[in-house]
């Protein structure tokens, strides 16, 4: 009896470090995610309760120590989950939303927008919700913003689509400095498309030229007719090769 207990005791010894190598069971399989369009909304409910939980949390903080601990949601985390989406499902028409929300906010700088930019390009620049962050995109200096904005000009349909993004990158190459191509593009617009443009596009193209080609650097100011402090008409051209200061103000 006592070599049998010997003997069992011994196997189980020689079993143990057996049972520690072995893998762990398998975990169950997690629910199905949804479909892109799905995770993209339950990505954005996410993060509109994080910042909701964060303004609370905010808010019930009663000194300026309690208030510097709460920290504000990260976007950058949610937006490389969005990018996540767009990639595992690049032809889905989800996957424009969750591109466009990776440059919303302050993340246009991010790493996850800078590939989100790409990838519409690449893939999605012809689609018309792209061509309607044209306008964020002009404020964004950077080459990846520049290439999808060209991008966007080159595939628009329509030349109602093709003043909007023809505007839009002449808008960033304006706020780049790059003045000469911008005008072109401005004309363009009040031009080639004027009959087709968005009045509201068409009138600030045509301010921005009027900017470029009369108030830059070097040109002749235009004619200011007002009066003076004293209440008497003048001209700016009455002063004309003395030093003026002009100092433009009002109330809004």
């Amino acid at each position: 009896m006592s070599r049998w207990l010997a003997g069992a005791a011994a196997a189980l010894l020689l079993a143990a470090p057996l049972a520690a190598r072995q893998d762990p069971p398998p975990k169950e399989s997690s629910k199905p995610e949804g479909t892109p369009a799905e995770q993209v909304k339950a990505i954005q409910k996410e993060y509109e309760q994080v910042q909701e939980e964060w303004v609370k949390a905010f808010r019930a903080a009663k000194t300026p120590e309690e208030r510097q601990k709460v920290k504000f949601p990260e976007p950058e985390q949610y937006a490389a989950r969005m990018l996540a989406v767009a990639e595992k499902h690049p032809d889905d028409s989800a996957a424009v939303d969750a591109l466009a929300w990776t440059l919303g906010g302050n993340l246009a700088y991010t790493p996850s927008a800078t590939k989100a930019m790409r990838i519409l390009k690449e893939k999605h620049a012809a689609d018309p919700k792209v061509g309607k962050m044209g306008g964020m995109l002009a404020y964004v200096r950077s080459k990846e913003a520049e290439d999808l904005l060209r991008a966007v000009l080159e595939k628009a349909d329509g030349d109602a689509a093709k003043a909007a993004a023809c505007f839009n990158l002449a808008q960033h190459l304006h706020n780049k400095g790059n003045g000469k191509e911008a005008e072109a593009l401005y004309e363009k617009v009040t031009t080639e498309y004027a009959a087709s443009a968005n009045k509201d596009i068409a009138q600030r193209a045509r301010g921005a030229l009027f900017e470029i080609r009369n108030l830059a650097i070097g040109k002749v100011a235009p004619e200011i007719e007002g009066q003076d402090a004293d209440g008497k008409p003048m001209k700016l051209s009455d002063y004309r090769g003395k030093v003026v200061v002009l100092d433009f103000w009002g109330h809004w």
